[in-house]
Order: C-alpha cells, then sequence, then structure tokens
C-alpha cells in the first residue's frame, strides 16, 4: 500500500516537473517572440537608410550632371549663336529682324558695308516683297511673318537689272526692225497720197473749194506723218523718270476736263495720292482713255476707280465696249499692234513701257457682262 502510494506521488511530482518545464520554454519562447518584435522597426530603418543613402548620392550625381548639361547646352547654344551671326555677316544679302510692333531687334553687317542705314522706313509698307532704288542700285527687299517676329532679305539685284535692261535693248533693236519696215510703208503711202494731192492742186489750182480740200488732206497726211515719227522716237529712247508724289483727283479730272469733257466718264477716288513721273502718267492715262472711249459706242459711262493697297495703288479704266479676243489679248503690247483703222498702234507699247519703268504693272482683263478692264498698278515708292 505504502509502495503503491509512493510510486503515485512519485509520478505526480515528474508530471508537475514537467509541466513546469514546459511552462518555462513557452515563457522563454514568447520572450525570444517579443525581441524579435522589439528588433524587427531597428533593422526596417537600418535597411531604410541603406537603401536612401545612395539613392541620395545617385540623385547629387544627377543633380550635377544636370547642372554640367545646362553648362554644355549653353556653350553649345552660344556657339550655335556666333555660327549663326558669322554665316550672317558673310552672305551677300542683308538680314533684318523686327518685332511684332516692327521695331529692329537685329540686322547684320552687310547695311555696314553696303553704306546703307535708311531701312527704317521702307520695311513699314512692306507686305509681301518690293524692289527698291537705293543710290543707283535696285535691291529685292522681302518679308516673312510669324506670330511674334518678321524676318526680312534685302538683296542686291542690280546686276540682274542690267541683264534686263540689256535683254530690252536688245528686245527693242528686234522690234525697231520690224518697225523700220511698217514705218518704210506707212510713209510710202503717205507720201503717195501727197504726191497725188499735189497733181491734183496742179489741175485744180483755179478752183478754191478743191484746193482748199486737197490743202485740208495734205495737212492731214503731214500730221500722221509727224505722229508715227514722235511715237517711233518715244519708243525707241530710254524712258527716265522724276518721280514725285501726285493728287489722283487733280490728276485725271485735268485731263478729263481738258480733253475729254463732254464724254460720260465717272472718277472714283478711293486713293488720294499716286508716287509717279507727272508727264509719263499723263500720256499714259490720256492713251489707255482714249483707247476705252473709241472701243465705247453711244457715249457709254466709263470708269475710272483708283484704289489703294499698303505698297500698291491701282487704277482700273473700265469701259463697256467691244473688248478683246483672246488671240488679239497675247499681241496687245505688240509694236504697231491695233485692231482701229487709224492710228500707229505704239501708244499702249509706249504706255507699258512707261509703267514697266515705274516698277508697275499695266494690264487687260476682261468684264463679265461686256467690255475691258485696263488695270495700272503702281508701287506706292
Amino acid at each position: 500500500m505504502i509502495k503503491r502510494h509512493l510510486i503515485y506521488n512519485y509520478k505526480f511530482l515528474i508530471t508537475i516537473l514537467l509541466i513546469i518545464i514546459l511552462v518555462q520554454f513557452i515563457y522563454i519562447i514568447i520572450l525570444k517572440l517579443k525581441r524579435k518584435r522589439k528588433k524587427r522597426p531597428i533593422n526596417r530603418i537600418s535597411d531604410l537608410k541603406s537603401i536612401i543613402t545612395p539613392l541620395n548620392q545617385k540623385i547629387n550625381t544627377l543633380k550635377e550632371d544636370k547642372e554640367n548639361y545646362i553648362k554644355i547646352l549653353a556653350e553649345i547654344e552660344d556657339e550655335i549663336k556666333l555660327y549663326s551671326e558669322q554665316i550672317l555677316n558673310i552672305i551677300e544679302t542683308g538680314v533684318i529682324l523686327t518685332d511684332k510692333d516692327n521695331n529692329i531687334i537685329y540686322k547684320n553687317n552687310w547695311f555696314n558695308s553696303n553704306g546703307i542705314n535708311n531701312f527704317d522706313k521702307i520695311i513699314e509698307i512692306i507686305e509681301n516683297s518690293i524692289e527698291k532704288e537705293i543710290n543707283s542700285k535696285f535691291f529685292l527687299i522681302k518679308k516673312q511673318k510669324y506670330e511674334n517676329m518678321s524676318i526680312y532679305t534685302i538683296s542686291d539685284i542690280t546686276d540682274i537689272k542690267k541683264l534686263e535692261k540689256e535683254i530690252s535693248i536688245k528686245e527693242k533693236l528686234a522690234y525697231l526692225g520690224e518697225m523700220s519696215a511698217s514705218i518704210a510703208h506707212e510713209f510710202k503711202n503717205s507720201l503717195t497720197a501727197i504726191k497725188g494731192f499735189a497733181a491734183a492742186l496742179k489741175r485744180k489750182s483755179d478752183n478754191p473749194e478743191i484746193v482748199k480740200k486737197v490743202s485740208n488732206n495734205i495737212e492731214e497726211e503731214v500730221d500722221y506723218f509727224h505722229k508715227i515719227l514722235i511715237d517711233y522716237l518715244n519708243y525707241s529712247k530710254e524712258v527716265t523718270l522724276i518721280k514725285e508724289t501726285l493728287n489722283t483727283k487733280t490728276l485725271l479730272t485735268g485731263i478729263i476736263n481738258r480733253l475729254f469733257p463732254n464724254k460720260n466718264i465717272k472718277i472714283i477716288c478711293k486713293a488720294d495720292f499716286i508716287y509717279a513721273d507727272s508727264d509719263k502718267i499723263k500720256q499714259v492715262l490720256i492713251n489707255l482713255i482714249k483707247n476705252s472711249i473709241e472701243a465705247s459706242k453711244n457715249n457709254e459711262l466709263i470708269e475710272i476707280e483708283v484704289i489703294n493697297t499698303r505698297n500698291i495703288t491701282k487704277i482700273l479704266i473700265k469701259d463697256r465696249g467691244v473688248g478683246i479676243t483672246e488671240e488679239n489679248m497675247k499681241k496687245i503690247f505688240n509694236p504697231f499692234f491695233t485692231t482701229k483703222s487709224t492710228g500707229t498702234g505704239l501708244g499702249t507699247s509706249i504706255s507699258y513701257q512707261i509703267i514697266k519703268a515705274h516698277n508697275g504693272v499695266l494690264k487687260y482683263q476682261k468684264r463679265k457682262d461686256k467690255g475691258l478692264v485696263t488695270i495700272i498698278e503702281l508701287p506706292n515708292y
């Protein structure tokens, strides 16, 4: 009994001991777990620092690289600007840059080397391009407009103008050859007529009425003779101009009142002035208005309208006459070409030469209903 009791107590003690050991083991495990939990944040911060430190070094390196790149780009930009200026200063073309208010912000050395410094007023009147004579030289001025600036290029076209003049002289000489044959023919006809009138005078010298009639015929032939010679001389000589500012209304009313007072002509002036040679432009206007009158019937209305753009003045002579065919339109500026029974056919050719000398344009345009519009375009410079 005692033995059995001892065995029982021994088992109990062993169980208690095992429980104590197990509890201690569990406690130790819990403590370890707690310690690990406390250490983890410290490890995370350390890990984070190990990542951030090289990242900061990389960022600083990139910042330094960025500054170096910016410095390199600035140096490249300065070099490009320097090379651009050097190129602009050696080219044989003037370059002007202006802001949106047309104030000059840059111009190259071309102007100094050519002794030209007065382009400020010229660029104000340019829309696309113009030709301008300065100091006996000819220049082509072109404009390119952008949102906040404009670029003007100025090229010396003096040599081109000389070549054009030489070609014009050669063309004129060729025309003069043709004209000589035409003039000889006209002179032969006139001289034959005068000879016939003189013979009639001999036969009818005792009849005053016949003498008067024949004398008038001789006078008309001599006048026609004289007109051919004057037109021939005007066509063959070089056109020289003395340009001035002319009041368009005064100019046109003066011509109409003096030469065409009884004609149905209406003047519409939407431009106050033109810049031209007074005598030469009068010669052109008289000839072209006369052509319109002769093409019209029954004193139909002829309108003369003057309009102005920024750098061109247009004079439009509108008639309701017989007009002109496409075939004749191609020959209209040829010397001695005419569709009229009278006239030399040189008036329109001479007018064309005069307008061309003004750096202008003379052209014709058919009207939709009937008639013709004669268009003169003159630059405002």
